[in-house]
């Protein structure tokens, strides 16, 4: 009597174990929840994460194939499909364990832009950005950041076949600016570029107040271009020291300091060098130590 108890029970926790089983893979698996993005790297498929399934497969297929393949399986939510190639459209779904396939999902792969400048045109009108295009791109969406802000807005769309944009909207002098774009192709867009930055302005300081400069009795300082940097679109400057018997100047910027004391140096940037294209004179105050 106790054999047959005990057999009874054993099979009645099979019959338990193959009716949860049966009970799981069926009716009660939830379909996943499926989201697509593009990235530096390829087409990032996220789902939701379905309780009780330890496995997923995601599908895919390729525009103009009826066939779908297998992308991925695994007990991961999250898949990066590196085997894309530019402009080209992917439809992908994804299931859980013993469930059914979520809803399609397409998306064109659209490359992120890697080419990316942003410099103040010569007129101090604007920032002029220019980019390298994408393949596949229908249009590009452009973001600005003001530094003091430190957050990102959309401040234009222009077509595919336009590779440069000039910025003018409510720009404030001695202000940082940072932009990146966006390749977009119907509901698809690719990863955010890289960034670029300007500041608008910065050019008119040469007019605000004059530039200090520290150097040392019998010492030559070469790096002054590096501080006037800001100030000149290019090198076509002329030098004159107003006292060489505190320091003394060449006609490539070299400084050398004769005796301890404070001298004017101007520094004289021909039309056409200076941002502005006016000739501009820098006053540049140089203390001998």
């Amino acid at each position: 009597m106790k054999k047959l108890k005990f057999i009874t029970s054993i099979m009645l926790a099979a019959l338990i174990a193959v009716s949860s089983t049966a009970v799981f893979s069926a009716a009660n698996v939830k379909t996943p929840t499926l989201k697509l993005a593009n990235t530096s790297k390829g087409v990032k498929a996220k789902w939701s994460k379905i309780s009780g399934a330890s496995k997923y497969t995601l599908a895919y297929k390729v525009k103009g194939s009826s066939m779908y393949k297998k992308a991925y399986t695994g007990s991961k939510t999250s898949f990066t499909f590196k085997s894309v190639k530019a402009s080209k459209t992917y439809t992908f779904k994804v299931k859980a364990q013993g469930g059914k396939y979520s809803k399609a999902k397409t998306i064109t792969f659209l490359k992120r832009i890697t080419k990316l400048t942003a410099a103040e045109d010569l007129d101090m009108k604007g920032i002029v950005l220019k980019w390298k295009g994408v393949k596949g791109a229908k249009s590009y969406r452009i973001y600005r950041s003001v530094k003091s802000k430190n957050s990102f807005k959309k401040i234009a769309t222009v077509s595919s076949s336009t590779k440069k944009y000039h910025d003018t909207k409510n720009l404030k002098s001695i202000e940082s600016y940072k932009y990146y774009l966006v390749a977009v192709n119907g509901k698809s867009k690719s990863a955010k570029s890289v960034e670029a930055h300007d500041i608008y302005g910065y050019y008119d300081r040469a007019t605000d107040a004059p530039l200090t400069l520290t150097i040392k009795k019998g010492v030559k300082y070469m790096d002054i271009y590096e501080k006037l940097d800001k100030y000149f679109a290019t090198g076509l400057v002329s030098w004159k020291s107003l006292n060489k018997s505190v320091v003394k100047v060449n006609s490539f910027g070299v400084f050398t300091g004769v005796k301890k004391g404070t001298a004017t140096v101007n520094a004289t940037v021909a039309k056409g060098a200076y941002k502005n294209n006016k000739k501009k004179t820098i006053k540049i105050i140089v203390t001998v130590k």
